[in-house]
């Protein structure tokens, strides 16, 4: 359940800030109510696109109710 929460969360943060993302999107569960969200950028799953990076990272803290875009590395 909280795993969806913050998919859920992410996708908010995302649609708020105008950033355009598509299926696949993963999340990894980091420690008491902290996930890292994996979003694909739009137009990623297209061969001839090139897109980089290929998809965008949000860190959710579902206990502090924060939500944040982490930097491209």
């Amino acid at each position: 359940m909280s795993e969806n929460q913050a998919i859920s969360a992410a996708k908010a943060f995302a649609i708020e800030r105008g950033l355009r993302f598509e299926e696949p999107i993963s999340a990894q569960h980091l420690d008491d109510g902290r996930y890292r969200v994996t979003l694909a950028v739009e137009g990623a799953s297209d061969p001839n696109a090139v897109i980089d990076p290929p998809e965008f990272i949000v860190h959710v803290d579902l206990e502090q109710n924060e939500v944040r875009l982490m930097p491209a590395m």
